[in-house]
């Protein structure tokens, strides 16, 4: 460009006068040679080819910056996609050792006589000291926050009545026997002739017979109402206590042949109870439970390979409707239990981060009404008009603006984190919830996707898009001395961005020129053919001496929503170029 602006400045017969056409015998050793041409508006054609975004923006493979296919339209957008896995979900089991009950005396007094030969004699209930059972388990899951109701492995109790001093030819049963028992027991062998009222823990027992002189009651327990028995858990331990007192009965003894000694007035009874310990398998209750997993944290979004179009120190982009899309199971769906989870990003500068969080009161939520799922969220500053295909089944909507700040700020962040907030089961009610068993692990799918749509308005998007064409100077052009550089064109764009054009020149040795005036040129978004002008001056004192190139700033301002496409165009025509100042040589 510069040897055709001198071979444009010097006409021929101008060359000749100051070259071979001097009479090479005279004496010109005396003579000053140096010449100064002056160049006036001197107008220089280029022509351009259309300039598309995609020669502006170069995406490499792993730049977070892709060429995407949304809805049938390629489209810019910054894109991060993985998978994310808890640990299984496991809530442990507790178990209390058996207590050991202390023995008792029931004695039963004659109530009637008889003399005949064969004699009934019948015995009603007088005195019993209660025995105490109590368990206790301690250091239980804190995941458990109530429980209500418990599932055992089967638990066997056992009352035995031993009496001591019959004859052998005496038999014996339980016409009836009241017994306060355990209560809230949910008991799997109940005899027929057995009723139990687990509210009261009253045992009422109907002809018990005896075998020689022992009588024995066994139930199975399988589960227990801690409602009922009036126990809670306090401080991640629980326990258990009732008493086992005989509160009536009648004993009916039958003897052959008795003599004086085979009709005591009164029979007593050892009683031993032995119970088998406690061991929780599931619960009624409450429970609220933290997921956890190192595959829970979500690789960071790298942004230190962006396009050179948008990595601007003064780059500020607002993005109108990024979104994050999650897509997960629920193993506790049998269980009727959701589960939720926070989320926060955090956009990281040399010198700051910046964190974002959901809106008020806008959680990530995995229902259960799907059973396993998967479930489908998108967070977003507004539900998309048209979500990812992938996620679009079943798809929720999770507000955050904030989002769409992520990027904003003093050039584009080096790099975006993003974390689960809390994630896991929040207090909820279970029944029959399984303890000591591994259930499934939460897992699914992420995509971190935000569509280089930018915001316009008064908080609208700004990219400083700076690049440096050099290497301009060699011997002709450090001879001129440019006073004046008006650079024109007429813009055509499809782009939903203006920009404002400054050209800023330097030197050979890298320095731009000291006291120099730039007047920036516009060209509007969706520009048709609108004049585009930048002018160049430099001071009086400070011309433009040994041009080596220019710094080419645009500052680019979004005027619309429209997302960028790589075959989005800028056009300019009929560029013109008129420099003015001299040409100065030694001939």
């Amino acid at each position: 460009m510069n040897r055709f602006l001198l071979r444009a400045a010097l006409p021929a017969g101008v060359v000749c006068l100051f070259t071979g056409c001097i009479d090479n015998n005279y004496d010109l050793s005396d003579i000053d040679t140096t010449s100064e041409l002056k160049v006036q508006d001197l107008v220089l054609p280029v022509n351009l080819d259309s300039i598309r975004l995609d020669d502006i923006i170069e995406i490499d493979d792993d730049s977070k910056i892709k060429i995407v296919e949304l809805d049938g339209r390629k489209i810019y957008a910054v894109t991060e996609s993985g998978t994310i896995s808890s640990d299984p979900i496991f809530i442990s089991d507790f178990s209390a050792p058996a207590p050991a009950v202390e023995s008792s005396q029931a004695i039963f007094a004659m109530s009637q006589a008889s003399t005949r030969t064969a004699v009934s004699d019948f015995y009603s209930f007088s005195s019993f000291t209660p025995q105490t059972v109590s368990y206790l388990a301690e250091d239980i899951d804190e995941a458990i926050l109530e429980v209500t109701a418990l599932d055992v492995v089967p638990m066997v109790i056992n009352i035995h009545f031993q009496a001591s001093g019959l004859g052998a030819n005496t038999s014996m049963k339980f016409e009836t026997l009241n017994v306060d028992f355990l209560k809230g027991l949910t008991i799997s062998n109940l005899p027929s002739n057995f009723k139990y009222n687990p509210v009261s823990g009253l045992l009422e027992v109907t002809d018990l017979p005896f075998s020689g002189n022992h009588a024995d009651i066994n139930l199975t327990a399988t589960a227990i109402n801690l409602s009922q028995a009036g126990s809670q858990l306090k401080d991640h331990s629980l326990a258990y206590a009732s008493e086992i007192d005989v509160l009536s009965g009648v004993l009916q003894t039958t003897t052959e042949n008795p003599g004086p000694s085979d009709r005591p007035q009164s029979i007593t009874f050892d009683v031993t109870t032995t119970v088998g310990d406690l061991n929780a398998t599931a619960i009624d209750g409450r429970i609220e439970y933290s997921l956890s997993g190192d595959d829970l944290n979500i690789d960071p979004v790298d942004l230190s390979d962006i396009p050179d179009f948008l990595a601007g120190d003064e780059t500020d982009i607002r993005l109108v409707n990024p979104q994050i899309y999650l897509s997960l199971n629920n193993p506790l769906a049998t269980e009727k239990l959701n589960i939720t989870s926070g989320i926060e990003l955090t956009s990281h500068r040399t010198d700051e981060s910046s964190t974002f969080n959901l809106d008020a009161g806008q959680q990530i939520l995995i229902g259960h009404n799907h059973g396993d799922g998967p479930y489908n969220v998108v967070l977003s500053p507004s539900m998309p008009a048209t979500p990812l295909p992938e996620y679009a089944a079943n798809l929720t909507h999770v507000g955050y603006k904030s989002l769409s700040n992520v990027l904003a700020g003093a050039g584009l962040p080096y790099s975006i984190d993003i974390s689960l907030i809390e994630p896991g089961v929040p207090s909820q009610t279970v029944s029959g919830f399984p303890l000591g068993v591994e259930l499934r692990k939460v897992e699914g799918s992420y995509e971190f996707f935000a569509p280089l749509a930018l915001a316009d308005g008064d908080n609208a998007s700004v990219i400083v898009y700076s690049t440096t064409e050099d290497g301009w100077s060699d011997e002709d052009v450090d001879k001129i001395t440019i006073t004046s550089l008006t650079v024109s064109a007429l813009a055509t764009s499809d782009l939903p961005l203006g920009a404002t054009v400054s050209v800023v020149p330097f030197d050979k040795f890298g320095n731009e020129y000291e006291g120099i005036v730039i007047t920036p040129g516009q060209i509007a978004a969706n520009a048709k053919d609108e004049a585009l002008e930048v002018v160049i001056t430099p001071s009086k004192e400070n011309p433009i001496r040994n041009l080596d190139g220019v710094r080419i700033r645009a500052v680019v301002k979004s005027a619309s929503t429209t997302t960028l496409s790589p075959d989005q165009s800028i056009t300019l025509k009929k560029v013109r170029a008129k420099v003015s100042g001299s040409y100065t040589t030694d001939f």
